[in-house]
């Protein structure tokens, strides 16, 4: 169905297509030392507060936030009626970037599976977007011989000998993966983030509480424990998700 090498090919060309505009609008770094103080607490009162002032960061970083902030106001809608098989489609453009696109998951999935199929000729009908569901809040593409079944990512593991043939392709986590493999490249990547001072645009556990969340807390447990959905690439679906 797919190679590991095809999975990683299409990644790394997904990355490199976004690598030369605006980043994604949902990760932000924090100011290092002081604003980790503030990034880090998840009681909504304080993240009601939070500035952007403090959560900025110098060189790289604050070039990095700034991007993210004009590409939350610039990023693409799909088209109603529009599979994202199409939109990947339209949104890659053979690489001349014809549409602005900010580098946010459900962006990169799209990308991820027209290349999939235009470029490795991957069937449609094997091609799918997952969404992990409030309070989650991301999007990844599959390749699956089969529809795939897991409740959530925590079940993303072998429950038999021989492997489900799927892979995962999520350039915004920088993962190319066989599904079973999957909750632990997002643990392992989630962690460095976590290190590297980079915090998420999320809205909380109970959905009312917008702010910039450390990714190993209550973030992370979302992520690994939400409801996964999962649709045809090629089928005009109601998906939600904006990592």
């Amino acid at each position: 169905m797919i190679s590991q090498q095809s999975a990683n090919a299409i990644r790394d060309e997904v990355r490199d297509f976004y690598s030369y505009g605006m980043k994604s609008s949902n990760k932000a770094y924090v100011d290092v030392p002081r604003a980790v103080d503030y990034v880090a607490y998840d009681d909504p009162f304080e993240r009601k507060w939070q500035t952007w002032t403090t959560r900025m960061m110098a060189a790289k970083a604050a070039n990095r936030n700034v991007n993210a902030l004009v590409s939350r106001a610039s990023a693409p809608d799909r088209p109603k009626n529009t599979s994202f098989y199409s939109w990947g489609k339209s949104i890659y453009n053979g690489g001349e970037r014809s549409i602005f696109a900010a580098g946010n998951c459900v962006e990169m999935a799209a990308v991820a599976a027209a290349l999939a199929i235009d470029r490795h000729h991957v069937p449609g009908h094997a091609v799918y977007l997952a969404s992990i569901t409030r309070p989650g809040d991301h999007v990844f593409c599959v390749v699956s011989p089969k529809a795939p079944t897991w409740p959530n990512v925590m079940a993303m593991a072998p429950d038999a000998p021989v492997a489900s043939g799927a892979f995962v392709i999520d350039p915004w986590l920088n993962t190319a993966c066989p599904g079973e493999d999957y909750k632990w490249a997002a643990f392992t990547k989630i962690g460095e983030w976590s290190r590297d001072g980079k915090r998420i645009a999320w809205s909380g556990v109970n959905g009312n509480a917008l702010g910039w969340w450390e990714p190993t807390g209550s973030y992370f447990d979302c992520f690994m424990h939400s409801e996964l959905i999962f649709v045809s690439a090629t089928f005009d679906p109601s998906l939600t998700g904006a990592g």
